[in-house]
């Protein structure tokens, strides 16, 4: 998988290299908490001025929650299996894979396919069993149907071990039959098999096995699936490249029903993100998080629309609220036409309001026309 490489400012390049360096310094096979344990004696004590130590701090912070999030995803791969008294769970394995974390190019973001193709190169060369499991959630076809690395007994006991899994299931079944198996012969439905391989592909975000199904399932039954589980994916808010392919391909199809559900969940962030009761700095941050995670990730035509919903709701509750931060999010992603409706909105409000900061929001409206006129 090819990504473009951006041109990063020194500053952010050598933050970013220098976080990486000292996570994969301590990461091993440890767990995470620990890790960022360690870490938070370590970096006080580098000889660094306080302007550096905090942003390296908060650097290193947001590479070991995508670690963790990479590590949430994989723990998907092992059957839930009853653990023995004294055994280590299946799922500990994820943390062996952790030194062959691939990063993407100039990004704070593990390129969770070349970090799988890595991992069976290396880790698991003579560890067929994970190596087919990762196979087959990449829905890496040439490996999971190579009959020298994976024989008929090795077969047959993977589909001993691995038959409570919904991926695994699926592609023992394809392996063993034709694709019109998969499907109802009648209403030309896709089996249960293969529905729950793609309901367990988008939850846990495995883009390319959502992918490969989706141009195999059809698009009535991937419509039906793709907004039955989109509710979830826009609250969990972890798995982008899914996201972005899933809201492209539903957008195209339903953009109304897509814009309802996510907007219950963009406001519901954003209003979290304004009005929080609580005074809890974690949860108003993890709003934040949330409403710059959808709108970066979903689509154009999303976008547009829960920008606009409500009559440019968050943008008119953004500037009365003083939100400077979000104002200007949302101000990036707005086009030409969007741009001046929300700046007839803005403009009303401010008249009734004439406040001080009111005004220079208003001016960072002005300045972005300008820059798109």
């Amino acid at each position: 998988m090819n990504h473009t490489t951006e041109l990063l400012p020194l500053k952010v390049a050598a933050a970013r290299t220098v976080a990486l360096l000292l996570i994969q310094k301590q990461i091993r096979w440890r767990k995470l908490v620990e890790v960022a344990r360690t870490l938070r004696e370590i970096i006080p004590k580098l000889k660094l001025p306080i302007k550096i130590r905090r942003p390296l701090q908060e650097l290193v912070s947001l590479l070991l929650r995508e670690i963790q999030r990479w590590a949430d995803k994989h723990v998907e791969m092992f059957p839930k299996v009853p653990v023995k008294i004294g055994r280590t769970p299946r799922s500990e394995h994820v943390r062996m894979f952790q030194p062959w974390i691939v990063w993407k190019p100039g990004k704070y973001e593990i390129d969770d396919y070349l970090t799988a193709k890595n991992i069976m190169q290396n880790e698991c060369k003579n560890w067929p069993q994970v190596r087919w499991q990762f196979a087959c959630c990449y829905a890496m076809e040439e490996e999971i149907f190579d009959d020298w690395k994976y024989d008929r007994h090795r077969r047959s006991t993977f589909k001993k071990t691995l038959s409570d899994h919904p991926v695994y299931e699926f592609w023992s079944a394809l392996y063993e039959a034709r694709w019109e198996s998969m499907f109802e012969t009648e209403r030309r439905l896709p089996n249960q098999k293969m529905t729950q391989c793609f309901i367990f592909a988008i939850t846990n975000g495995y883009c390319e096995l959502v992918k490969f199904l989706w141009h195999k399932i059809g698009l009535n039954h991937g419509e039906y699936v793709g907004l039955l589980q989109w509710k979830a994916s826009c609250f969990r808010c972890r798995d982008r490249d899914t996201m972005k392919f899933l809201c492209t391909k539903l957008c195209e199809l339903n953009p109304k029903a897509v814009a309802r559900i996510t907007w219950c969940t963009f406001f519901d962030a954003f209003y979290k993100a304004v009005n929080n009761e609580e005074t809890d700095k974690v949860i108003e941050q993890k709003n934040r998080c949330k409403v710059q995670f959808l709108l970066t990730n979903c689509c154009d035509v999303l976008r547009k629309r829960l920008l606009g919903m409500e009559n440019f709701r968050v943008i008119c509750d953004a500037f009365r609220y003083n939100l400077g931060d979000l104002f200007t999010l949302f101000l990036e992603h707005l086009d030409k036409d969007d741009l001046r409706a929300a700046r007839e909105v803005v403009d009303r409000i401010h008249d009734r309001t004439r406040t001080s900061h009111g005004s220079s929001m208003k001016q960072m409206i002005l300045r972005k026309q300008q820059t798109i006129n």
